[in-house]
């Protein structure tokens, strides 16, 4: 998860990688015998909304205990790669749509908190 959201010119493959392990005939029967047949695809998602929800928790300067440029450049790039990801998963059909909207609706009511938020909309979009 943390190179997909970094590399952005990567987060396709990611993507698509993630859409063949939740298919992968090999996974499966692991996954469903633990009582979890959507494990992956739950475990995922529920990394992405983590990231999400740090993304609209920071302040109008975008980290305000952020000193280093670096660090605030790196933030920023985490959290548009990973909207940009949970698009491409979107898109793959692998999250719901309705995801996207719960998504936007979030990042426009955050728009005065979160420094990136339409940054991250517009990439979302």
């Amino acid at each position: 998860f943390e190179k997909a959201t970094v590399q952005h010119h990567f987060i396709p493959m990611y993507a698509d990688l993630c859409m063949r392990l939740e298919s992968d005939a090999r996974i499966m029967p692991a996954m469903a015998s633990e009582g979890h047949p959507d494990c992956f695809k739950m475990c995922l998602l529920n990394r992405c909304q983590e990231a999400f929800e740090s993304l609209l928790k920071s302040g109008p300067a975008g980290c305000d205990d952020c000193d280093d440029d670096e660090e605030k450049l790196l933030r920023k790039q985490r959290a548009l790669g990973n909207v940009k990801f949970v698009g491409q998963l979107l898109v793959c059909g692998m999250l719901s749509s309705r995801l996207l909207l719960q998504c936007a609706q979030e990042l426009l009511s955050a728009r005065g908190q979160c420094a990136e938020a339409l940054e991250s909309l517009a990439a979302l979009l």
